[in-house]
């Protein structure tokens, strides 16, 4: 072979491999910008930034841009881009058109799902899922002007791949967490005096503490300084509460600590003859005409209670709450026990020692003549 042809032949060998070595250049740098618009665009969803996400979109058709999701989906979707992470895999190219593999390793829902959280504590649970759950999802590409643009019909895809994370996910009020905050809210309303938010908050009340509780919400004020007893009660316990029994349709709640000697500041009232005279007096002179005030005996009575109870010794402190979550999506307390308090207004008035001198009361005030006095010792056996 003559030197002509040897150069002949090396030159047509480089100019091959040059072209070989342009195409691969091409295709390269295909790639790289194909990676570059599918991270910026996922970014941009991540972002919410939808008018940023259109301009890597064939004619700006990004299904997130024009499918705004609900506050609650976007906010799940949005804790789940937090902890997602995703790998460009394979990126086939064909003159213009391309298609690119995404692998995404989303958070595994499922493996919180049945923690009965309520939404707020599930967007917060999401962060600290370990488990994973790897999907992917192929991209179509068009190249325009030198761009790589993402077909709307990919963006709608990923679209409904998020979607398909959050669908059939249910969120309930009743967890542990919320069953001893409800129980806390119960007892901060009654130590702030708040007696009829707080009796708004109970049901199905047979412990007797309680049902006095409910009592006094009812009447609205009508029972002066009865808001005093339960504010001086529960503004003086130092409690802990803590879910003792959770099942699906209701949550034990256990209050342990100290509070006030509800029945020493009791036993204090009734022994106080000061105090139960008049009490006593009132009691009679309704008895004689027919139109006992049991309301007004009891307003006087808790009215003399209330700075008892703030004077009475602590002794330990346990109650339980069933906490449940009905239909109107409230939680709502039943006491299963509490403070151990019996007041029977009838009961009260079997303290004789007190019948006698309040007898005398009515007679020196005038409020009952010489012949009923004669009448109510007979009567009353006095």
């Amino acid at each position: 072979m003559n030197t002509r042809n040897i150069l002949c032949l090396l030159t047509s060998s480089a100019i091959i491999s040059g072209l070989l070595g342009s195409c691969n250049f091409m295709e390269a740098r295909d790639k790289t910008d194909i990676n570059y618009a599918l991270t910026d665009y996922i970014g941009a969803v991540q972002e919410a930034d939808y008018s940023d996400s259109r301009t890597f979109v064939v004619n700006g058709e990004d299904y997130f841009a024009d499918n705004e999701m609900s506050e609650d989906d976007a906010a799940l979707i949005a804790a789940i881009w937090d902890t997602t992470l995703f790998d460009i895999d394979d990126v086939d190219i064909d003159k213009s058109s391309a298609t690119a593999t995404v692998t995404f390793s989303f958070p595994d829902l499922e493996s919180i799902a049945g923690e009965g959280y309520s939404f707020d504590e599930f967007v917060e649970a999401i962060p600290q899922i370990t488990d994973n759950n790897e999907q992917s999802l192929e991209f179509e590409l068009t190249k325009e002007d030198d761009a790589w643009l993402i077909d709307a019909d990919s963006t709608e895809d990923l679209y409904n791949l998020l979607a398909s994370l959050i669908e059939g996910l249910e969120f309930g009020r009743l967890t542990e967490e919320n069953a001893v905050a409800a129980v806390e809210t119960f007892i901060d309303m009654m130590a702030q005096g708040d007696v009829t938010n707080a009796v708004a908050m109970l049901k199905n009340t047979e412990d007797s503490f309680y049902g006095y509780v409910q009592t006094a919400g009812s009447v609205a004020g009508a029972l002066d300084g009865v808001t005093d007893v339960f504010s001086n009660y529960f503004g003086r316990a130092d409690y802990e509460a803590q879910a003792t029994e959770v099942t699906d349709e209701y949550i034990i709640v256990t209050v342990t600590g100290t509070a006030p000697d509800l029945q020493q500041a009791v036993d204090s009232v009734l022994g106080n003859s000061d105090v139960m005279v008049p009490i006593y007096a009132d009691y009679i002179e309704g008895y004689i005409n027919g139109n006992v005030n049991l309301i007004g005996i009891a307003g006087s009575l808790v009215t003399e209670l209330a700075p008892a109870v703030n004077e009475a010794p602590s002794v330990p402190l346990e109650a339980q709450f069933k906490v449940t979550e009905e239909e109107d999506g409230q939680l709502y307390l039943e006491p299963l026990s509490g403070p151990d308090l019996q007041i029977d207004i009838d009961g009260l008035m079997n303290r004789t020692e007190y019948i006698v001198p309040a007898i005398g009361q009515l007679f020196q005030d005038g409020r009952i003549t010489l012949e009923q006095v004669s009448n109510i010792q007979e009567m009353m056996g006095v």
